[in-house]
């Protein structure tokens, strides 16, 4: 009979504790991320100095796989955040590219996270002139991002000068500013860049798939555990639909914009036709009255 006591208080004991562990809410581990907001619509800043964008909400989604809590630490150049990376200031550096990171064994990129390509924009009026010959090119110039094309690649265009800057938005106020010709610029970034300023008709896209790019994250090469569970945790998303819905609700689908322009243009047509054939019918009717 004792027996069966201790027995039963046991039990009790066992799930008071198991019942304890359940509902007692697990700590989220903290990953201090690097992030240069520059690059719309992968991660940038809102109108308030929220951190915003396709990057960020990937990497919210992979915080929830893994039970990390990301705090996001803004840097104005990749180089600083790779910097803090090196220092143990931060854990993870947040779409990089390996045009960032030349011959440095201190850190090491975990699986591509997004991928884009790059083009070429210029505005619209002097299209015919840079897509034509050499001899008409070469008195114009280009801007690009340092990190997203090489110069062999520029050789390739004939261009006057080529101007170097820091990230996708001074590559658009460059063009919008006349300091620059062309912009040799990852599609996506300033196609999103263009509608969002509502200038996208001013500027047409030329020499498209120059180059592709992947952005990844940045770890230090002794947190090797870490780097498993981000690839791990990449792998997951980009095999979920969570990565098609995040991609769509950030991506410019022109394809899509320019069949609702010309559906829009088929609607007024047909009622500017309906109108008119009003018009005509009630004034017959008003000549047969009369």
């Amino acid at each position: 009979m004792k027996t069966i006591k201790r027995l039963a208080a046991l039990c009790m004991t066992a799930l008071t504790v198991l019942a304890t562990l359940t509902f007692q809410p697990l700590a989220l581990q903290s990953l201090r991320v690097g992030v240069c907001p520059d690059t719309p619509p992968y991660q940038f800043q809102d109108d308030n100095g929220r951190l915003i964008g396709m990057h960020i909400d990937f990497l919210n989604y992979i915080g929830y796989l893994k039970g990390y809590q990301m705090d996001y630490v803004s840097f104005q150049r990749v180089s600083d955040a790779v910097t803090a990376l090196e220092k143990g200031e931060i854990d993870v550096v947040l779409g990089a590219l390996p045009g960032d990171v030349l011959n440095n064994s201190r850190v090491q990129f975990t699986d591509p996270l997004s991928s884009s390509s790059v083009c070429m924009v210029v505005p619209k009026e002097m299209e015919a002139e840079i897509s034509g010959s050499r001899n008409k090119v070469s008195r114009f110039s280009s801007a690009f991002e340092l990190g997203t094309i090489t110069f062999s690649h520029l050789s390739q265009f004939w261009m006057s000068q080529n101007k170097v800057v820091g990230n996708q938005l001074q590559l658009l106020e460059t063009l919008q500013s006349g300091q620059a010709d062309a912009a040799v610029c990852i599609e996506d970034s300033m196609l999103y860049m263009l509608e969002s300023e509502g200038i996208r008709d001013d500027f047409s896209v030329i020499h498209e798939g120059i180059a592709d790019v992947e952005y990844m994250l940045l770890v230090r090469s002794t947190d090797r555990t870490l780097r498993g569970i981000l690839d791990d945790a990449i792998v997951s998303l980009r095999t979920s639909s969570s990565y098609g819905q995040i991609v769509n609700q950030w991506m410019v689908d022109l394809d899509l914009q320019d069949l609702q322009g010309r559906m829009r243009v088929i609607i007024y047509a047909a009622l500017l036709i309906f109108v008119m054939a009003g018009i005509i019918i009630i004034n017959g009717r008003k000549m047969i009255v009369r």
